[in-house]
């Protein structure tokens, strides 16, 4: 559910690797030295053939209170949750209730272009409606309770991003849109179907649409880092609905999507119909490059919390994780655990020790701009770290590793300032652009 930012382009892989230690003991392994620096909290799982061959937590449930995340901690899995949107949906077209033609002007007629949007282009992420979490003033109120007469003004009074079918564009208020139309056709509310339709069918007890955030049912806190682990802000679940609110555990995840892919919840076509990329997009799926093979599944984020769920049928693995703060990568564990799995070297994280006094940031403090894009980058510090801001953008830590020198792993990002020349550049994907401080 968190918006799409430019730093959040690609991510990096550590250096050296490790040939004696294979297996789940080098993830273990690499999950240790996340654990050490303190670079990640969450969980992962892996499974193999249906069993659980890996899982571990690290990090806390509830850092102000010093309470450990362990494997049962339930987390908030974003945007993951549009594969469970997804899979009610067609569950609904094998009931004959809908189908992938279904336009929605009888549902949603205020809607612009209704009579042209169909069932299937919301799943596909073609119908041209504005994402609301694009709304400038999105944060301002997506932590306060959202009726669906408010939530859906939102949506239909904001003009349509294109015309329906012309491409493919990722938006939130699709799966919000089908989560009501399922409501709808349904004659129940979309908790209820996921219970009934999904979670008890695959016995999966820690998989639930998500209300105000409950610790004492082992749900947890998400963070941000800026010198230490800050509580992010809590996003009201009236708000994501089937695009975003569900709560689960890596483990069921990973019982989840193998039953998908085992057609216990819906016919081969349709999951071959969810497959059905086009410029990169499934219906309610994606799909991720894992060496010689692909891995098939989703991303989440929302609020601080960030997950992958993928599986490969060749091998019959899923991988799934869940994080509740990270300045790491999750594909960088993701990859580690494909590594594992097809007996290759697994590549682990070494990270710098290298530390600057506080007193020595002031020389790169200011607002940086570019001839080469319109973004200005503002450096400043908060809590004794130095942290970089781009226009419109989320502030994210540059941790030093060499004099003048700093990184954000999290978005493979280097920064190389000249406090000499004022000049900054920012390397990403070994390509760099040069700021000068105004």
């Amino acid at each position: 559910m968190k918006k799409v930012t430019l730093w959040m382009l690609a991510w990096t892989l550590a250096l050296p690797s490790l040939a004696q230690i294979t297996g789940t003991e080098a993830v273990d392994e690499f999950m240790n030295r996340l654990e050490t620096h303190d670079r990640w909290m969450g969980s992962m799982a892996i499974a193999e053939n249906g069993d659980v061959v890996f899982q571990r937590a690290i990090g806390y449930q509830n850092a102000a209170e010093n309470q450990p995340a362990d494997t049962d901690t339930r987390y908030r899995v974003g945007s993951i949750s549009k594969m469970f949107t997804a899979v009610l949906t067609f569950q609904a077209i094998e009931a004959g209730k809908v189908s992938l033609s279904t336009t929605l002007e009888t549902y949603f007629p205020e809607l612009p272009h209704a009579a042209d949007i169909t069932v299937g282009m919301l799943l596909h992420h073609n119908s041209g409606i504005f994402s609301m979490t694009s709304l400038t003033d999105y944060l301002q109120w997506s932590d306060e309770p959202q009726s669906r007469e408010d939530l859906y003004g939102k949506i239909v009074d904001q003009k349509p991003s294109f015309t329906p079918g012309e491409k493919h564009e990722y938006s939130n208020s699709n799966y919000v849109l089908l989560t009501w139309l399922l409501e709808d056709i349904q004659n129940t509310s979309f908790a209820t179907l996921l219970q009934r339709d999904i979670a008890e069918p695959l016995g999966l007890e820690d998989t639930y649409l998500g209300g105000d955030l409950n610790l004492s049912a082992h749900e947890c806190y998400s963070y941000s880092y800026a010198g230490d682990w800050n509580q992010e802000q809590v996003t009201d679940m009236s708000v994501p609905l089937g695009a975003g609110a569900v709560i689960s555990t890596p483990s069921d995840l990973t019982v989840f999507i193998r039953g998908l892919f085992q057609e216990k919840l819906i016919q081969k076509k349709h999951l071959e119909a969810m497959m059905d990329f086009q410029d990169g997009y499934g219906k309610g799926m994606f799909r991720y490059a894992m060496g010689d093979s692909y891995a098939y599944g989703h991303t989440g984020g929302i609020d601080g919390f960030t997950s992958f769920l993928g599986y490969l049928p060749d091998a019959d693995v899923a991988i799934a994780l869940s994080s509740n703060g990270a300045r790491y990568d999750n594909m960088g564990l993701v990859v580690a655990a494909y590594q594992a799995l097809s007996g290759g070297e697994v590549n682990l994280p070494e990270f710098s020790t290298y530390t600057v006094a506080e007193a020595d940031l002031e020389q790169y403090l200011g607002v940086y701009a570019s001839e080469d894009i319109p973004l200005k980058i503002t450096v400043f510090v908060d809590s004794g770290s130095l942290m970089a801001q781009a226009t419109g953008q989320s502030a994210f830590p540059l941790e030093p590793t060499a004099e003048h020198k700093f990184a954000f792993d999290m978005a493979g990002i280097e920064a190389e300032f000249n406090p000499e020349e004022n000049s900054l550049v920012l390397i990403q994907n070994g390509s760099g652009i040069n700021f000068t401080k105004e």
